[in-house]
């Protein structure tokens, strides 16, 4: 969270009360630094945020600018924890009951806000709907309803002219604003545009063709290139800004995080780096595999071998196939040789800095959950038993030795599966934790039933899949890392043979859920399937996966 705007007129407010009463208690901020190594306190201990806890239901107020570390060591920008501490009263870890609720940041000022006229950046497909939304505070934007807009060419020609309607006085739920509509769907012509409205301004450029999607689906495939670890990231595929060494060599030899004074080591170079830091998980992992797969299996002729996209360019295999074998392989190197069971991520734990101090530090093979060791979860080992079978499937007619490879560790994992029917789960506190395996094993077993037709994979589906009813209600949203049941069914359902129960069972839930879904949608004033509670991090993958599953 950006801090910045508040600190001028802005208070940290909550309300806060104890089961005893007189203990003391001071507060920090934590953040990031402004020269990106590490974290800092934004907000130093100070005597003057402490308070005293009484018995009874007491609202603080603290002004931000009182407390805040304004010595340019803390990056206001970046905002991640509040922190309340007990001061230090002799008694060495002394068991505190507190509760607190309603914790606000709040000013005075108005919030700060974007260009009220709203286009899609990436544009508009000719024949489909146009139109911008001009928004801005209910409480301040005032344009009225009929207000003049016109579409103008890059030579300042006016190509359409229209009048605003309205979608909503006050979207309480989500924005706050006030909302307009410019409507401008019957432009036909192919180019280059902005729009202007009365009173208001004026929009950034977009563009109407038939293929403005073609830039950035070629974008977000190059994106996984971009985040390969252990590989040189060449000048000649991305260009120089975006160009980088191999990333960290350490992780061709590293220990597990239980035997890291032993010395064993493992290579488990490439995969793909998170979206967020230097980690590289298993399960998200294998999600994104899932879909890349997916999307090349629906839409081969989107995926073609281009020339110097990627190094492996020009082989005469899909350059998103070769994209997704990078992480394969990686896939593969986590999982234990000796049982099958797949270990959920190598990092240097909880680091997200600079590069520069990422080069620098041990990583290691989490291998531990508390006290327990050789920890190899039952979750993250089913989602890679699912996404090596969907190899399998997809790679089987391209490389027949490499599908079998594929194959023959996803039947290893799924024997671990079958070892360890109880949950294992990995440290709670880490990355992509997941406390429940159910729709993790029944993607596993519906990916090897789709790979293999084996009739003990396809009952386990036939004895499990009504326990994800709830899965399909309203309110819930399409699949993600920790929850896969519906990729499960899509998978299933591609098999050969799928059972006709589940296809019926199915087809009543599913849509059900869809239609509710693009209502959800239809009836949201920026047309998003985002409920109130969603917008939180990776909520656009939210929307995507959502989205994409009806």
């Amino acid at each position: 969270m950006n801090l910045e705007p508040y600190v001028a007129n802005g208070t940290l407010e909550f309300n806060i009360k104890g089961a005893k009463g007189g203990e003391v208690f001071e507060l920090s901020f934590g953040g990031k630094r402004t020269d990106g190594k590490g974290d800092i306190d934004i907000v130093s201990f100070r005597t003057d945020t402490q308070f005293e806890i009484t018995k009874e239901w007491q609202h603080i107020s603290i002004p931000l600018k009182d407390v805040m570390n304004l010595s340019g060591e803390a990056d206001l920008r970046s905002f991640r924890q509040l922190i309340f501490k007990e001061v230090d009263n002799g008694v060495t870890e002394r068991p505190v009951e507190v509760w607190i609720n309603d914790v606000r940041i709040i000013t005075s000022d108005d919030e700060t806000s974007q260009n009220p006229v709203k286009v899609n950046q990436v544009g508009y497909h000719l024949n489909a709907d146009k139109y911008a939304l001009i928004s801005g505070f209910a409480h301040k934007f005032t344009t009225p309803v009929g207000t003049i807009f016109r579409v103008k060419d890059t030579k300042d020609k006016v190509i359409y002219t229209g009048k605003l309607s309205l979608i909503c006085d006050d979207d309480s739920v989500v924005s706050g604003d006030r909302i307009l509509k410019a409507d401008f769907s019957d432009i036909k012509v192919p180019g280059t545009y902005f729009l202007e409205v009365e009173g208001v301004g004026k929009s950034q450029k977009f563009t109407i063709g038939d293929n403005i999607y073609k830039p950035l689906l070629e974008d977000i495939t190059k994106y996984y290139y971009l985040q390969r670890g252990n590989e040189i990231i060449e000048e000649k595929y991305v260009g120089k800004l975006f160009a980088r060494g191999e990333g960290l060599p350490q992780d061709r030899s590293v220990p597990l995080n239980s035997q890291r004074e032993s010395s064993k080591r493992y290579d488990v170079s490439g995969g793909w780096y998170d979206a967020g830091d230097y980690g590289k998980y298993t399960n998200a992992g294998a999600t994104a595999v899932t879909e890349l797969l997916w999307a090349y299996e629906m839409f081969p002729n989107q995926f073609r071998d281009k020339k110097d996209f990627i190094p492996e360019s020009g082989n005469g295999v899909s350059d998103l196939l070769d994209e997704i074998r990078w992480e394969l392989d990686f896939l593969i190197k986590m999982q234990d040789k000796d049982t099958g069971g797949v270990y959920s991520h190598v990092w240097a734990q909880n680091y997200d800095g600079t590069p520069d101090i990422a080069l620098t530090m041990d990583r290691y093979i989490q291998d531990k959950n508390g006290t327990m060791t050789n920890v190899k979860p039952t979750t993250h080992t089913a989602d890679v038993v699912a996404a090596l079978a969907h190899g399998y499937t997809v790679f089987k007619n391209i490389d027949k030795e490499y599908a079998e490879k594929l194959l023959k560790a996803a039947k290893f994992g799924y024997q671990y599966l079958e070892k360890n029917s109880n949950l294992i789960i990995s440290m709670p506190n880490e990355p992509y934790y997941d406390g429940n395996d159910t729709d993790n094993r029944l993607w596993a077993a519906a990916e090897l039933y789709r790979a293999t037709g084996e009739k003990k994979y396809d009952e386990y589906f036939l004895n499990n899949y009504r326990n994800f009813e709830e899965s399909f209600e309203a309110e819930k949203n399409g699949h993600g890392w920790g929850n896969m049941e519906k990729v499960a069914f899509y998978a299933y359902l591609s098999s050969k043979n799928p059972a006709s129960e589940v296809k019926e069972w199915f087809k009543e839930k599913f849509t059900s859920w869809s239609d509710d879904v693009f209502e959800k949608t239809v009836n949201n004033p920026w047309k998003t399937v985002l409920g109130e509670n969603d917008y939180v991090w990776g909520s656009n993958s939210v929307i995507g996966t959502t989205l994409m599953d009806p």
